[in-house]
């Protein structure tokens, strides 16, 4: 099945866009119902061009048991979320309620103690710790908002963990400084008290370390090697109960089906959560595509952690236009060899024409080739006997 995630906006008002999407062959749509700050291009939109979104904000409609909650009415209009699902169920495609747990400036900004705090004790305000109650409570409140007004028994939950120093919403200058991944994975663990609170006794230790490591790059490999897995456990256990609080807010409001962005690697930093094993409440992991050989190991290593099914997700935005058919097909028949049954599109409303034709293209190029596949081996089973 193609799944697109959009924004409210790519289909309101824009009276071609659902068409389109049948005509790429999605199936279903995963839509932005609490989302953060964006300037997003629409570049087949027949009214604008681009939508600024200021601030995290919600996109349902509003409920008096969450007056204090930042809604996207101003941007966005009222109730974009239910306006658009509209447009889409009608044409026949289900929709999945889009929530971005832990990614919020506004709030970051208003509850610094909330926010990742790396070594230096520098905060990162885009950034909230899953470790701090305060973070927990909201992502119940959030996703009892959302569901409160959305009737989908379907939710997609991004960003349940520390985002990390690559992921920052101001204007960006810190290219020069020509820090290593590996120093900026060290720059994005979080020492805050509740995390400190977590790791214990071993908490002072580790943070030495990387102020160790990053001071002496002659030794740094060595150095960030003695971090043992229990950092980054800590920080993937404290994303996996954010995850079931949120989980458990929106299973008491009747959702079945629940999702979250995943990655098998606990030093991944991003919108992703690393999961130990399967997540209470969970029913699939989403893999992101790293449009590389390592994509299926990956692919198995997460699917070896839950009970559910893994799909994959693709961002098709940042590669080339140029080859990027290529590059999509070989990957999609990889997927759909290895078992794969959902493929996440990101996404159809910010790609161009072009782009959009290209990985729908490709899309039913690998699909016919899996089917083809598929049947031969059926054929030839059915011979030898």
């Amino acid at each position: 099945m193609l799944i697109a995630h959009l924004y409210p906006w790519d289909v309101i008002d824009a009276p071609k866009a659902v068409d389109a999407l049948i005509h790429h062959g999605v199936e279903r749509v995963v839509l932005a119902a609490a989302y953060h700050s964006v300037r997003a291009a629409t570049p087949r939109h027949p009214q604008h061009r681009v939508v600024t979104a200021p601030s995290f904000g919600l996109y349902t409609a509003r409920s008096n048991s969450s007056a204090a909650l930042p809604y996207a009415d101003g941007w966005a209009g009222p109730d974009s979320f239910g306006r658009a699902k509209s447009l889409l169920e009608n044409a026949g495609l289900p929709v999945t309620a889009w929530i971005v747990l832990a990614h919020d400036a506004d709030f970051g900004r208003a509850h610094p103690e909330a926010t990742v705090i790396n070594a230096y004790g520098d905060h990162y305000s885009y950034a909230l710790c899953p470790s701090h109650p305060a973070v927990q409570e909201r992502a119940a409140l959030i996703t009892r908002a959302v569901f409160t007004k959305a009737e989908t028994d379907a939710v997609f939950f991004e960003a349940p963990g520390q985002l990390g120093f690559e992921h920052a919403g101001s204007h960006e200058k810190t290219q020069g400084a020509d820090w290593s991944p590996a120093e900026r994975s060290l720059l994005s663990l979080c020492f805050c008290e509740a995390c400190r609170r977590r790791l214990g006794e071993v908490a002072e230790e580790a943070h030495h370390l990387i102020i160790d490591a990053l001071q002496h790059p002659e030794d740094f490999h060595e150095r960030f090697d003695a971090l043992g897995n229990e950092v980054f456990d800590t920080r993937a256990l404290a994303a996996s109960g954010l995850i079931e609080i949120a989980t458990d807010a929106a299973k008491d409001a009747g959702v079945h089906d629940v999702s979250v962005l995943a990655d098998p690697d606990p030093r991944v930093f991003g919108a992703t959560l690393s999961p130990h094993g399967p997540v209470r409440g969970v029913s699939n992991f989403i893999l992101p595509a790293a449009l590389d050989e390592n994509d299926i190991s990956r692919l198995h290593a997460l699917a070896s952690l839950t009970e559910g099914d893994v799909s994959i997700f693709v961002n098709f935005l940042d590669q080339p236009v140029e080859g990027l058919g290529a590059v999509l097909t070989r990957q999609f028949e990889g997927y759909c060899s290895a078992g794969v049954r959902d493929i996440h599109a990101y996404h159809f409303g910010l790609a161009s024409t072009r782009r959009g034709d290209i990985f729908a293209s490709a899309y039913r190029s690998a699909s016919m080739t899996s089917t083809a596949v598929s049947r031969a081996s059926v054929i030839q089973q059915l011979g030898a006997t």
